[in-house]
């Protein structure tokens, strides 16, 4: 080969220089940092909607359970502002149901005790909400009572920025008026 062929060869085997990489590598970085940004926000979107349908599950299936049962109730009475009992007739076996907000537990749980042993109706091994406020109003207030107000309030305790309150009235229809 002569000298000539050589020196063409060589201008058409030409690659990027050192500054074109470089800046070619910071337009990488400079994308790579804004998909980052947005994927982050898009977990953490993810994470606490994903929270927030946890506690509102918790809680609508605890209110759901206690509205079910004293709708069914014969007798109600109101232990405490966080504690009620009411008798069922079921299948011709008359029953006592407790319900209670656990305070001394963290996190805070509902148990409901229907005289074999209390069980909890919010919490668990895995359950990660806490219910901070739960009460019980009767109407009427004296006399005998028809009709319970529950108020309930559910907070998550790895993001306690969610919180729900539920409210709910619920007629007994097996006491007499």
């Amino acid at each position: 080969m002569t000298k000539q062929g050589a020196k063409v060869k060589k201008q058409s085997q030409q690659g990027f220089s050192l500054i074109e990489l470089l800046v070619a590598m910071g337009l990488m970085v400079l994308l790579l940092a804004a998909i980052s940004g947005v994927l982050s926000v898009s977990v953490n979107s993810w994470l606490q909607g994903s929270s927030k349908t946890e506690v509102q599950q918790v809680a609508r299936q605890a209110m759901d359970t206690m509205a079910r049962e004293i709708q069914y109730a014969s007798s109600i009475t109101r232990n405490s502002a966080t504690s009620i009992s009411f008798t069922t007739v079921q299948s011709g076996t008359t029953r006592t149901i407790n319900y209670y907000l656990d305070t001394a537990s963290s996190p805070q749980v509902i148990y409901r005790n229907d005289g074999s042993g209390a069980r909890p109706l919010t919490g668990g091994s895995n359950i990660r909400v806490s219910i901070s406020a739960l009460t019980f109003t009767l109407f009427p207030a004296s006399g005998t009572a028809r009709a319970v107000e529950i108020k309930m309030t559910a907070v998550d305790l790895d993001r306690p920025t969610n919180q729900i309150l539920l409210e709910t009235a619920v007629t007994a229809i097996n006491i007499p008026k």
